[in-house]
């Protein structure tokens, strides 16, 4: 039950900051448009250098990549077996995708603040190609994502199909006689038991297609 108030916190954040981002862009496109329209002398005087705009990106650059750090870290020290429960593609854990998104926002935050603090052209030059080239791999990827989600589905399920032979199939319950380590693992039996009873009972399910994958 607190393993799935956790999750459902952490969803409720990420939605409320992306919000946050979603009404920030919508404000600064509404400011562009009217500096755009009303063409006045005094506008000139009261805008906010470049350089204090940059830097302030940056910061904000800065603060997200450690926002998304500190979340992958805390993931991986109060890790739910549920996160890594795929064998082959534990490097694609929530918290492992988090620490690796993280440090790559920091670096280009860290580039951003210090083009704009030294007024560098190279720097922001590259920091500005860095942010294009994120917010690209993003779309990217969400589109290889849709396109392929027959393949990735049945990758998915091949390995959650291997996982039930090899570790809770061919080791014994942890109330049973043997209690070996799984060969394909370095986990507890007990604590792999226990993360395929669990997404069981709480996806209401038997197996990955049906209770045959136990025959």
């Amino acid at each position: 039950m607190g393993e799935k108030t956790s999750f459902s916190c952490v969803k409720y954040i990420f939605f409320g900051f992306n919000v946050f981002i979603w009404l920030l862009g919508c404000g600064v496109l509404s400011l562009g448009v009217c500096f755009q329209i009303n063409h006045s002398p005094q506008l000139a005087y009261t805008q906010v250098s470049l350089c204090t705009q940059q830097l302030m990106h940056a910061l904000f650059f800065q603060l997200l990549g450690c926002g998304v750090l500190s979340l992958g870290v805390w993931l991986q020290i109060n890790r739910s077996p549920h996160i890594s429960i795929l064998p082959t593609h534990a490097f694609l854990s929530a918290s492992a995708l988090c620490i690796t998104a993280g440090a790559i926002i920091l670096l280009v935050g860290f580039l951003g603040c210090c083009g704009a603090f030294y007024e560098n052209q190279c720097m922001l030059i590259g920091y500005f190609i860095m942010v294009l080239l994120i917010f690209t791999l993003e779309i990217t990827a969400g589109a290889l994502g849709f396109l392929h989600k027959d393949e990735l589905r049945s990758v998915i399920e091949k390995d959650l199909l291997t996982s039930i032979q090899q570790d809770y199939k061919t080791v014994s319950h942890p109330s049973g006689p043997s209690n070996q380590r799984s060969p394909s693992r370095s986990r507890d039996p007990e604590e792999w038991w226990l993360v395929m009873d669990s997404l069981q009972v709480e996806l209401q399910c038997c197996g990955v297609n049906n209770y045959s994958d136990w025959f």
